[in-house]
C-alpha cells in the first residue's frame, strides 16, 4: 500500500536521477543512512519529549495539528470548500 501511495513521488525521481548519475551503490548506502538517522531523532525526539508531558497531552497536540492542517489545506486557494460557501 505505501508502495502505490509513494509511486511517482519526486524523491523517488530525485533518487533514480542520482543513482544514474553516480552509480546505485552509494545512492542506496546514503538513502539507508539518511532513513536511519531521520528515525533515530524521532525515537529519541519522542523518548525525551515524553519525559517531559504525558502521552494524552501529546496524541492531543497531535490531533489538533493534524486538523488544523487538513482545515487550512481544505480552505486554501481554489479549495472546494471556498467554492461552495461562494454558493451560498
Amino acid at each position: 500500500m505505501t508502495f502505490l501511495a509513494e509511486w511517482g513521488d519526486r524523491t523517488q525521481f530525485a533518487t533514480i536521477a542520482l543513482a544514474a548519475a553516480y552509480g546505485p551503490v552509494g545512492v542506496t548506502l546514503g538513502a539507508i543512512l539518511g532513513h536511519s538517522l531521520c528515525a533515530a531523532i524521532a525515537v529519541y525526539g519522542s523518548c525525551a519529549l515524553t519525559d517531559h508531558c504525558s502521552e494524552r497531552l501529546l496524541a492531543a497536540i497531535g490531533g489538533s495539528l493534524f486538523c488544523c492542517l487538513g482545515r487550512s489545506l481544505d480552505a486554501g486557494p481554489g479549495s472546494r470548500f471556498i467554492a461552495l460557501n461562494r454558493r451560498f
